[in-house]
C-alpha cells in the first residue's frame, strides 16, 4: 500500500532548498573579456556554492534523462544529455544569478527567477554528435549560465568564436543582423557549411575552428565553478573527451534567461508568473 511515508525524502521544503543552495560568502566573482580583439565579456563565480556534492547529489536524483542525441536521432539541438530542472528546485540559486546580473550592471532590465529556464547537461567520453552539434550555435535566450559540478575537469570550459562574413570577422549574431545587415536566414546557411546534415551521427570532437569560424577564447569551467555569457555569442561545449578515462561524465547546471523572447510568453516551471 502507498502511504505518505513514501514521500517523506521527496519533500522540498524552502528552507531545505535555502540549505542545500547556499551561496559561498567567500566566493570568487570576476568579469573578464572573452578575446582581447572584441569588447565582449563573461562573469564567472569560483567557489559559487558552500555544498556543490550535495547539489550534485540532488539534480542527479531530481528528475529522469529526457533528451538525448544518441536515442533520439532526429534531435539536432543541444549535445549531450539533458535532464530537465524546474526553477521551483533552484530557486535559491537562480535568485542569486539575477542579483548577480544586477550587481555587475550587466543588464538593468527587469526580471525574476521565473524568467530562468534550467536543465542539467551531461557529457561523456565516446559520445555521439548529430548534425555535427558539437559546431558553434547562438542560443535563444539572451544570457546563459553554467555551473559545473564534476570535480575532474581539465581544460575545460565553452568556446567562443567569431564567424568569417566577407573577410569580417562577428563574435554576436545580433550585431551581425543589425550592424552587418545580414538576414537570419543567410546566417543560418553560413552557419550549416560543415556540418554533416540532420539525423547524421559522427563522433563527439572538440571543435578548434576552421575557415567559418575563429577560436576566440574559452570561458573556463572547473567544479563549483559558475560561468554567464551572453546567448548571442557563437558558442559550443569545449569538452576534450581524449583527455580523460572511459566513462568520463561532465555534469553541469544549465540556466537560460530569456527577456527578449521568452518561449510562448512563460517559462518551463511548476509556479505561475504573476502578471
Amino acid at each position: 500500500m502507498l502511504t505518505l511515508g513514501d514521500f517523506d525524502s521527496r519533500v522540498v521544503t524552502p528552507e531545505r532548498l535555502e540549505k542545500l543552495f547556499a551561496i559561498n560568502p567567500n566566493r570568487k566573482e570576476y568579469v573578464e573579456k572573452i578575446s582581447p580583439d572584441f569588447d565582449l565579456r563573461y562573469i564567472a563565480v569560483e567557489n559559487c556554492l558552500v555544498n556543490p556534492y550535495d547539489v550534485r547529489d540532488f539534480l542527479i536524483n531530481s528528475s529522469y534523462i529526457t533528451g538525448t542525441n544518441d536515442l533520439m536521432p532526429t534531435k539536432t539541438g543541444a549535445p549531450g544529455m539533458q535532464q530537465p530542472v524546474a526553477n521551483e528546485w533552484v530557486k535559491p540559486y537562480v535568485s542569486y544569478l539575477r542579483k548577480l546580473l544586477f550587481d555587475w550592471k550587466i543588464t538593468t532590465k527587469s526580471m525574476t527567477w521565473h524568467d530562468f529556464s534550467c536543465y542539467n547537461n551531461v557529457f561523456w567520453k565516446g559520445m555521439q554528435s548529430i548534425d555535427s552539434n558539437y559546431r558553434p550555435h547562438v542560443d535563444p535566450g539572451d544570457f546563459a549560465f553554467n555551473l559545473f559540478l564534476s570535480d575532474d575537469l581539465v581544460n575545460d570550459g565553452t568556446a567562443m568564436y567569431s564567424i568569417n562574413v566577407e573577410g569580417t570577422k562577428w563574435l554576436d549574431v545580433r550585431l551581425l543582423e543589425k550592424q552587418g545587415g545580414y538576414r537570419s536566414s543567410t546566417i543560418a546557411s553560413l552557419m550549416d557549411v560543415g556540418r554533416d546534415g540532420v539525423g547524421k551521427m559522427s563522433s563527439w570532437e572538440c571543435f578548434q575552428g576552421d575557415e567559418v569560424y575563429n577560436l576566440e577564447g574559452i570561458v573556463p569551467a572547473g567544479f563549483n565553478v559558475c560561468s554567464g555569457y551572453r546567448g548571442s555569442v557563437f558558442h559550443t561545449a569545449y569538452y576534450d573527451d581524449k583527455q580523460y578515462n572511459d566513462g568520463h561524465v561532465r555534469y553541469s547546471l544549465v540556466a537560460m534567461l530569456a527577456l527578449t523572447n521568452p518561449p510562448a510568453n512563460k517559462s518551463s516551471f511548476i509556479t505561475k508568473k504573476d502578471g
